[in-house]
């Protein structure tokens, strides 16, 4: 059971926005919004979609998770090396990407290809950015619809008494670095990961483990607790170090109802222990690295439907889509 396995330890959080072509940091988790304990009752079902006239210029406008950018800004700010803001890690990457891992050993792949390269002795390991305008516009239906769902039940305080008021900021999103260990026979390798934030659990009074998952489920609750979709939801929390998710159960873009969901309860449904996903994760990662030491310099890449690591050649590198180091990173963390 997860219970056994430490949960992830938090470095640091923060609020990003990009404003005038600039990325804008807040390290204050005073201004995370906070889910509501006393309950919000649905007079009448909540339209999600209504409002939403978002386009390709939005998307333009929105901060993008870079690691590259982060980590320069912070040494910038306070002055660390690399192996301090990253807590002596071994990899940094997205937790998108450790919860795809852990997917991968259920038996669901990854759908997109990402990229690996080794800096300072450190993993890094970067999503190769593969979207059109047709995902562009279904990426910003989305999150609209989770951003005035999630807008609905918090805000900045955990008031006593709240109105339910579905207003929220469509640009700003919330983060929370963490790190985590994971064993690989008599060896551990550790981990800095980014993943946003949907509000803070008022009740949880963790350190570390503070925060909630908020997701919607199309039609019925069900939709994401059978089969691969629970799979996914467990793993979203689960990596996050997430107790709970609220859901949303939506029809015909309209929030007819909500619930929370134990996460501990769905370990019973997955086809491995934990621990066995714990140790493919781990040996999964190790298998990067050991790709990227045999090749110093070379950028290593990881095509989602298949197992095999590639080594990326110039043009293909080139031409790929993805976060990369600045020079104000290199001038920040030399070698």
């Amino acid at each position: 059971m997860s219970g056994e396995i430490p949960k992830p330890i938090k470095l640091f959080s923060f609020c990003a926005q990009k404003k005038d072509g600039k990325n804008e940091y807040t390290f204050d988790e005073k201004i995370f919004p906070v889910f509501h304990t006393r309950p919000v009752i649905l007079e009448k079902p909540l339209d999600l979609v209504s409002g939403n006239k978002k386009s390709h210029q939005e998307y333009n406008s929105l901060y993008k998770l870079n690691h590259w950018e982060l980590l320069t800004h912070i040494n910038n700010s306070v002055g660390m090396s690399l192996n301090h803001i990253t807590d002596h890690s071994n990899v940094v990457c997205h937790r998108e990407f450790l919860k795809d891992l852990i997917l991968l050993s259920l038996g669901i792949n990854i759908v997109y290809t990402s990229v690996a390269v080794v800096y300072n002795d450190i993993l890094f390991i970067e999503k190769v950015d593969n979207s059109t305008k047709s995902t562009i516009k279904d990426d910003l239906m989305i999150r609209y619809m989770n951003k005035k769902f999630n807008g609905f039940f918090t805000s900045l305080t955990d008031n006593d008494i709240h109105k339910a008021n579905p207003t929220f900021d469509f640009y700003r999103d919330f983060y929370v670095t963490q790190t985590r260990e994971f064993k690989v026979l008599d060896s551990k390798i550790k981990v800095m990961y980014t993943g946003e934030v949907d509000a803070v659990n008022p009740l949880n009074k963790s350190k570390h483990n503070n925060f909630l998952g908020m997701k919607l489920s199309p039609d019925h609750l069900m939709s994401i607790l059978n089969g691969s979709a629970l799979y996914k939801t467990w793993a979203e929390a689960f990596i996050a170090g997430n107790n709970l998710v609220y859901a949303g159960v939506v029809k015909n873009n309209k929030l007819v109802g909500s619930k929370f969901i134990e996460i501990s309860k769905l370990e019973p449904y997955l086809p491995l222990p934990v621990s066995k996903i714990m140790e493919f994760v781990g040996k999964s990662l190790v298998k990067i690295t050991d790709a990227c030491n045999k090749h110093p310099g070379k950028c290593i890449i990881i095509p989602g439907n298949s197992s095999s690591l590639q080594i990326g050649d110039q043009e293909t590198v080139k031409s790929m889509k993805f976060p990369r180091p600045t020079q104000r990173f290199f001038q920040a963390f030399p070698v």
